[in-house]
Order: structure tokens, then sequence, then C-alpha cells
């Protein structure tokens, strides 16, 4: 009685702090930012989840991926509506609507229930059980947002992070010239500073040197002194003295939701393994009420930037450095990187909004085809594939593509030829990248595939085929390469059945195109049932009562490749 006593007198977070977080407010979530927290359940599933404040229950959604099982509660003092995903099972009067909605709309995701009457909860009072339902493993997601539909910051409403008792650490500081004649120490191509923190706990690199107009992006790493890197709430640069940038995150429209490159430096950032670069830059027409940017420029000489940074529970990290700047001389330079402004055509300095066509351009030894784009998209043809880039910068930015003639083996994927490319733009300013393949011959196992530096794999990106017009088409937001493959390899079966969660589970792979959730029957004589798929745990599961015993297995991937297999449910 005292723990749920302290729960409606101090805390509001809907579980305990013991587990720690493992997500924070408006962090980088591929082309999206974080609308919310995520609590951790330390791998467990159905631990009590607690309404936020008094309210009323007005939304339910069942969907298979996404948030999976979801609850909005309405907060009319608060003037707010709290959301909690991942849903194990809800209350057993909410567990009654939803199986209601099942049998009506013949599914076991009946996606959106809107209650006759909204459902009054009081504060603390349990609501739902916690699992890993819709996308991602076992942890609660956890959102606020106003009146608006607008996400906003938990912690400025009395949701306090105490858990968090480290403070956020800066690791490197990396710089990117904008133009041809742009160098950092004498160079052109981009830089990547280690940081070190000094005796006095202030971060700090070695001094440099920049020559005309560059970009800035610093690294910073923050956990909650339990879990992985988390983001943080707020930058401050000043250059000089003088306010630089700043960001704050408190709150953001969904109609910015796709703004995470406004925020982070992509080629720097990831979810998988965990790290996060912030652009010290606003990118014009990003409209991220969460971004500041100020007029003050470098000086000739002598420059002295300070940049401090705030994570959730107001800890401090400070950094502070020194460099020389001076203007471009009428020497050129011949590029040797991505430069994202202008580029070098012959002997002469082109600015982006001055190119009206793509061009040639040597960079390195190797021959691009250089565009411009903003909210007008780059279109550029490279024999069968054609790709549109399309940003939300109102200031014309460059991209840079050429096609490969070579590409990372990889078993179980066949290369067609003349299907690959690289994509390099200066630094990602994308909204949409749209891909397309023109084929000779239709054949269903066509994707396109980006390949993943760090982990030194072909992921598949979601491919359409049209077979009307003969194109393959994908859509993404990243630099990179791309190809096209045919998908040869047949889904693994892995040993036996098991019981996983009182269901029973089955461990399937595929590294193409992926499993065809549809296709997976398990059988045993003459009966079969279908079986899910989830594709986090990759494993294919049934909530039917099956006894121990021999079964048979067949599951299709989305190319058509087949497998079955046969094993023993012990």
């Amino acid at each position: 009685m005292t723990g749920l006593l302290m729960l409606l007198m101090l805390s509001y977070w809907p579980l305990p702090a013991d587990y720690g977080i493992t997500g924070t407010f408006m962090e980088y979530r591929n082309q999206h930012l974080h609308a919310g927290f995520d609590l951790s359940t330390d791998g467990e599933v159905g631990l009590p989840v607690r309404c936020f404040d008094n309210g009323k229950i007005v939304l339910i959604k069942v969907q298979k991926r996404g948030y999976g099982r979801v609850l909005y509660i309405r907060h009319p003092k608060q003037k707010l509506v709290s959301v909690y995903g991942h849903l194990d099972r809800f209350t057993p009067r909410l567990e009654r609507l939803v199986s209601r909605y099942s049998k009506l709309r013949h599914t076991r995701y009946p996606g959106t229930i809107v209650p006759s009457h909204p459902i009054s909860v009081q504060k603390g009072q349990i609501i739902a059980y916690s699992g890993e339902s819709g996308v991602g493993w076992p942890h609660l997601h956890f959102e606020l947002r106003n009146l608006n539909n607008e996400p906003v910051n938990p912690t400025e409403f009395g949701l306090s992070v105490t858990g968090d008792i480290s403070a956020p650490e800066f690791q490197f500081l990396n710089i990117y010239p904008e133009t041809p004649s742009s160098t950092i120490n004498g160079n052109c191509a981009p830089a990547r500073f280690p940081i070190i923190r000094t005796k006095k706990g202030v971060f700090t690199t070695r001094p440099f040197s920049i020559t005309g107009p560059v970009l800035m992006s610093v690294t910073i790493r923050d956990t909650d002194g339990r879990k992985g890197p988390l983001s943080v709430h707020d930058i401050n640069a000043t250059l000089n003295r003088r306010p630089f940038y700043h960001y704050h995150a408190d709150f953001f429209s969904y109609d910015r939701f796709k703004r995470s490159s406004a925020v982070y430096d992509l080629g720097r950032t990831r979810i998988t393994p965990s790290t996060y670069s912030f652009n010290l830059f606003r990118i014009p027409g990003s409209n991220l009420r969460s971004q500041e940017e100020f007029p003050a420029t470098f000086q000739k000489g002598p420059n002295q930037m300070h940049i401090s940074t705030i994570d959730f529970n107001r800890h401090k990290a400070e950094f502070e450095f020194t460099f020389n700047w001076q203007k471009i001389s009428g020497k050129l330079i011949r590029p040797t990187t991505f430069t994202s402004s202008a580029l070098l055509l012959g002997k002469q300095i082109v600015p982006a909004g001055t190119i009206q066509y793509p061009v040639f351009v040597r960079i390195s030894d190797n021959t691009w085809t250089a565009a411009p784009y903003n909210t007008v998209p780059a279109v550029i043809s490279l024999g069968d594939i054609s790709l549109k880039a399309t940003g939300y910068n109102t200031s014309p930015r460059l991209i840079y593509t050429r096609q490969l003639t070579s590409l990372h083996h990889e078993t179980g994927l066949k290369a067609i030829p003349d299907a690959g490319i690289e994509i390099q733009p200066g630094l990602v300013f994308f909204s949409q990248l749209d891909l397309a393949f023109h084929w000779k011959k239709s054949d269903p196992r066509i994707g396109w595939f980006r390949y993943d530096t760090v982990k030194k794999k072909w992921k598949y990106r979601k491919t359409e085929l049209n077979n009307a017009k003969n194109r393959a088409t994908a859509k993404d937001f990243r630099s990179g390469r791309y190809a096209v493959f045919l998908d040869t390899a047949a889904p693994v079966i892995h040993k036996n059945p098991y019981f996983f969660r009182k269901r029973v589970a089955w461990h399937i792979t595929d590294i193409g195109k992926g499993v065809d959730d549809s296709s997976i029957l398990i059988s045993r004589g003459k009966q079969s049932w279908k079986m899910e798929y989830d594709p986090d745990r990759k494993i294919a599961w049934t909530d039917q009562t099956l006894k121990k015993g021999r079964y048979k297995i067949c599951v299709t991937d989305l190319a058509g490749n087949r497998s079955s297999s046969v094993g023993r449910l012990q």
C-alpha cells in the first residue's frame, strides 16, 4: 500500500523507474522523431501499467505492427492526451470490448476502436499490462500530446527522470566542407576530431584551422546510467560569445514528424549500434520550432566556440574549443570530397542554385553525376536505374551518384548487372529518395537492397513490382550504396518447434526479401494451422493448443522461395 500511495502522490510515470529508460523524446528513429519515452521492462511482459492522471479512455487501437495494442486517454485538467503503446493486454473490461470488435471485423487486429462512451480512469489506476506488441522488444512506449495532437516532452509536466544518474559526454566534433575550396587543416575532406575531458571536467579538442564555409555536428553520448545511449534535451552553442545555435526538445507537430535529418547528422547517427550526432545548424525550410539559428559568423583569425548540452534530468556537459578561420583565396583546389552547396566545373566554382541539369564531376578519380535538389526534386538516370531526391530544404543542395562496377557479395543474393549505385550528398537533407529499376524481364525475386557499412551486409528495402511498367520501385531517405538483386535464398527453418510464452513457436530466418507472413502453415496429419510471423524475434507462432509430437512446417518468402521442415514439439 505504501508503494501505491507514493505513486499516487509523487510519480506520474505509468511504470516504476526501476528498469530505466531506453528511449527519449525527439530521439532519432530512422526517418522520424520519437514522440515519447520508452520505459524498459527489463525484458519482461505483463507489468502493471498505471494511468498518468485522471482522465477518460477515448481510443483503443489493436494493430499488428506500429504501436501494437495502444490506449489513448484524454486528461481535461492537464489539457493532454496520454498514449500507452506495445501493450500485452488490457484490463478485462477493455479486453471484452476488443473481443467484440475482433468478432465483428473478423480479425484479431480490429484496428481503431472508439468506445461509445469514454471510460473514466483515475490517476494510478491499472489500465493495462506491458508487452511487446507491434514493433520492437518488450518495453512501454509512453507519450503525451497536447490538444493540437502535438507530441510534447513529458518532463515538462511533472515527470522527473530521477533514475538518470549520468551526465552527457561529448565524443566527436564533425566538420564538413560546403564548397570545393573549403578546407579543414588544409584538406578539403571532412574531418572528425576526438573530444577529451579536461581535469576541470570541461570537454575540449585540439585547435584546428578552417578555410571557407563549413557545416558542423557534434557526437554526444548519454544514458540513464543503466541502458543504452539516449538523446539529449537541450544543446546551446555560442560563437565568440554570441548565440550561434539552439536545440530544445519540447514539442513538434506531426506534419514535421519526418524531420530527423533536421536535428541529426545522419552520416554519424544510427539506431543499432546507437550513436547520436547533432547538427549545429538549422536547415532552411525545416520549420522545426525546436531549433534556432542565429546570425553569428566566423571571424578572420582566432574563433572560440562553446557548446553545452543538458539531458532530461538536467545533467549538464560543456565543450569548448578554438580554431582559426580565413576566407577562401583565389586558388582553386581540386575536390576530393562531396560538397553540399557548390562544386568545381572546369576552372569555376559553381553554386548549386545555378545548376539547371545533372552534370558530370570528377572526384577522387571517379566520375559522378551531380544535381541540385530542394523541395523541387533532382531526377537522375543511370542506365536502367533512375532516382529522385527531394528535400525539405529551401536552399539548393547537391546530390552525387555513380554506378557501381562491383558489389559486396552475399550468399543468396544474385546481382543484376549494372544495377548498383552509390549516392553521396555533402550532408543529408533528404525528405525522400525514390529509386526505380527498369527490368527487361519480370521476376518476383527482384528487390532493392541497401548496404549496411557497419554490419557488412545488404538489407532489403520494401520494393513494389509494377508489371505494367516493368519497374521495381523503393523509397528511402539516406545516402549510401543501393543495388537490385534477385533473392534466391529460401527461408531457413531452425531445429524444432518450442513453447514461447505459452504459444507454439518456430524460429525462421530469411536473408533476402523476408518471410511471407501469410504463407506459414504448421500441420500434423490432415490438420493444419496458420502461424503468424514476428520479424523482430524472427519466430512464427500460433495461439492454437497443440499436443506434443511431430509437426511439419511450410513457409514461403516474399520472393517466392519455399522451405519446409519436420520437427518435434517436446
